[in-house]
């Protein structure tokens, strides 16, 4: 018989419920939208993630450009907030250049299993962008 860390004995009805806990994916219910911004100011993406309600303090919210994961940095800054649907995800661009043009996904994650948002591109105006990236 298998016993948990607390002395209680397992029943069937413990497995069973770990099995549901685990079962729950997660997923992106609100993707970033694609956004054109003019040179030197702020974009802002958002994305909001879910899971099970008892997984929800372990969902984490990463950010890619063009697929490389972007950090907090000066001109980065990244969030995430405990709303009522689940977790928002806020990705802030100060200043926008050149190099910030591109694509943009959120990947969600509770540890189990993760998932990834549907793409969204910045354009900055003001500089020459390759539309071809967006087929």
């Amino acid at each position: 018989m298998k016993v948990f860390r607390d002395g209680r004995k397992a029943k069937v009805d413990d497995f069973f419920t770990l099995y549901l806990l685990c079962a729950e994916k997660t997923e992106i219910v609100g993707d970033p939208r694609t956004l054109s911004v003019d040179k030197f100011l702020d974009a802002k993406f958002n994305c909001t993630s879910t899971t099970a309600t008892e997984e929800l303090h372990l969902l984490q919210i990463t950010w890619s450009h063009d697929g490389q994961p972007i950090r907090n940095v000066s001109r980065h800054h990244v969030t995430q907030t405990m709303t009522s649907h689940g977790i928002l995800g806020e990705l802030r661009l100060y200043g926008v250049r050149g190099p910030d043009n591109g694509q943009y996904e959120c990947m969600a994650s509770n540890g189990l299993d993760t998932a990834t948002s549907q793409p969204a591109y910045l354009l900055v105006k003001g500089y020459n962008i390759d539309f071809r990236m967006m087929d």
